[in-house]
């Protein structure tokens, strides 16, 4: 009605001037378009919604701020362009994958506010089992936000923590001071870049459902004593003894001084005076300091294979030969790698 009267409004002064009335009803013509527009839009958002809560009577009302991506029937394999990393918050877009009957997955990390505890049940996997000797040991955890999956499994969701963001993890780590580990298989940690399907999503196995939807519960903070496992890192390393470059120099004399012993012997022998057999002893022992990490294999070869040339061997036995007899005589020595004192 109000575009109606402005297409009225036209004073007598203005019926004078053609130009102003042209003007004035372009105006009210591209106003009253874009009412139409949006109004056309509003309905289209309302259908989505009214489509996707037919389609899923189970609906829980979500957080503002999560954000949501669809998934594929397996509840893993995305159905847009970046997975987790392309999630958004909008409803319309929300609305629109739930009319089409599409899973829907939540992006954790900072962005959304959340960090998943993932407890599994599958095969010899009891994270349950997991879970409550963490409990019997550090005390029960707060009411959070919690969703059961069709496996059996739960997802315990609580609000993302301040300061340095906790690794996601396949099994969280214990570490003792000497460095030694304890996981706990079946408890994953879902933070930035990882995601949790959501209730009422539903795959060839089940369905996920809420046992404390998010419009019951809040999500709880996370207790010290879980932060801190999540966090969890090995002890570092104890210091390297300093390096002694005296060692090191005495024990690059004595490889260089085995390389030219072997091969010069064999690379001086006549035929007849049995260099194929020489060849494998010269192998075998410098694969002994190879099999030790004091020399790299393919320099020994290359020595090797000189010293069977200059002899010989190479022009009458072959090259395939010689190579065959080298690689032989070095794995035979690199199985009883040499001790060398400093």
């Amino acid at each position: 009605m109000a575009i109606a009267s402005e297409t009225c409004c036209v004073t007598d002064a203005n019926r004078n001037r053609p130009g102003a009335v042209n003007a004035e009803a372009g105006l009210v013509f591209v106003r009253a378009r874009l009412i139409r527009q949006i109004t056309r839009i509003e309905r289209r958002i309302q259908g989505c919604l009214r489509r996707a809560e037919k389609a899923h009577p189970m609906t829980i009302p979500l957080p503002e701020r999560w954000r949501l991506f669809p998934v594929a029937g397996d509840c893993r394999s995305p159905l847009i362009a970046g997975g987790c990393h392309s999630a958004t918050p909008h409803p319309a877009a929300v609305a629109k994958w739930r009319a089409r009957g599409f899973n829907l997955s939540l992006a954790c990390g900072p962005a959304s506010g959340v960090l998943a505890l993932d407890i599994d049940r599958k095969g010899d996997v009891d994270g349950f089992a997991a879970f409550a000797e963490l409990v019997g040991e550090f005390g029960p955890l707060p009411e959070t936000v919690e969703s059961i999956t069709p496996s059996g499994g739960a997802h315990l969701l609580f609000a993302f923590p301040d300061g340095p963001a906790p690794a996601n993890r396949v099994g969280i780590k214990r570490y003792a001071a000497d460095g030694s580990r304890r996981v706990y298989r079946g408890l994953d940690v879902r933070g930035h870049g990882a995601c949790i399907c959501l209730p009422p999503s539903r795959k060839p196995g089940g369905s996920y459902a809420w046992r404390r939807p998010p419009s019951d519960a809040r999500l709880a903070d996370l207790p010290r004593w879980l932060l801190a496992l999540f966090r969890s890192e090995p002890p570092p390393r104890p210091p390297a003894p300093p390096l002694n470059l005296s060692s090191l120099a005495k024990t690059a004399r004595y490889v260089c001084a085995a390389i030219d012993g072997e091969c010069g012997v064999l690379a001086a022998m006549p035929k007849g005076s049995g260099r194929n057999q020489r060849l494998f002893i010269a192998s075998a022992r410098l694969g002994e300091l190879v099999g030790a990490g004091l020399l790299l294999q393919d320099r020994a070869e290359d020595a090797l294979e000189r010293a069977a040339s200059d002899c010989g061997l190479v022009r009458e036995d072959g090259l395939g030969a010689v190579r065959a007899t080298i690689a032989s005589g070095i794995r035979r020595g690199a199985q009883n790698p040499r001790e060398v004192g400093a």
